[in-house]
């Protein structure tokens, strides 16, 4: 008897949290948007996956300048994610949101 892994991201919880960080990052230039197990199958055991991406191709070297402006939206500093194994170039910050892990996609 295997135990199941708990639930701890939700897409209620999901959508709450990018509809928060949309609205904190919307005057500085960024947007948010869920990806991810949580908007396919409603929930995850892992993590939270979101895209963040510029409004305007002129912001697109954002990437050393994003993380201040998640100060209070993120537990603390975020760090870059090795994506290589997936076999793509992904730029991948993970971070912790309330305790739980969030991935943070960042797209030019």
């Amino acid at each position: 008897m295997s135990e199941e892994m708990p639930i701890i991201w939700t897409i209620g919880e999901g959508i709450a949290y990018v509809r928060k960080l949309e609205d904190h990052l919307h005057d500085k230039g960024f947007h948010a948007a869920l990806s991810g197990g949580v908007l396919w199958k409603g929930s995850s055991t892992k993590d939270l996956d979101i895209i963040l991406y510029p409004h305007t191709s002129d912001t697109c070297s954002f990437y050393h300048n994003l993380e201040p402006l998640m100060e209070g939206m993120i537990d603390g500093p975020w760090k870059e994610v090795d994506h290589e194994e997936y076999g793509d170039a992904k730029l991948v910050m993970k971070a912790k949101v309330n305790g739980k892990t969030v991935d943070f996609f960042l797209l030019q």
